[in-house]
């Protein structure tokens, strides 16, 4: 049975996503930094709320905001290959190649471990 934080929890969530999809980019990032301070915020969910943040920032130009966000989410969660995918691509299109090459590899190898891993399991 889920708690009314964990309802009102969801619920800025929906709206976030809500935001995110319609292209309301200032809107989503507000709903993200809200799901973010709520106090039912898991670890799990404050990295992809990271992550979330990085992509919208990144679609904003601002990609010092994206690169911290997509740290951010990667210091939460060392396994989040999507994380590392979206801040290779980052880097690289930054021209940091050498360091985009990294996370890039690095997201492929999480990808791969995950995969085999849910493989395994069925």
């Amino acid at each position: 049975m889920s708690t009314d934080l964990e309802i009102e929890l969801g619920n800025l969530m929906v709206e976030a996503y809500t935001a995110q999809k319609a292209s309301d980019l200032s809107k989503a990032i507000q709903l993200w930094n809200k799901v973010l301070k709520h106090s039912a915020c898991t670890k799990e969910l404050e990295a992809n709320c990271h992550l979330s943040l990085g992509n919208l920032h990144q679609a904003q130009g601002k990609d010092d905001l994206a690169y911290k966000d997509l740290t951010k989410a990667i210091q939460l969660d060392e396994n989040f290959y999507q994380a590392y995918y979206n801040r290779g691509t980052l880097l690289k299109r930054m021209g940091k190649t050498t360091k985009a090459d990294k996370d890039l590899a690095k997201a492929k190898d999480l990808a791969q471990n995950e995969l085999e891993q849910k493989q395994n399991v069925h």
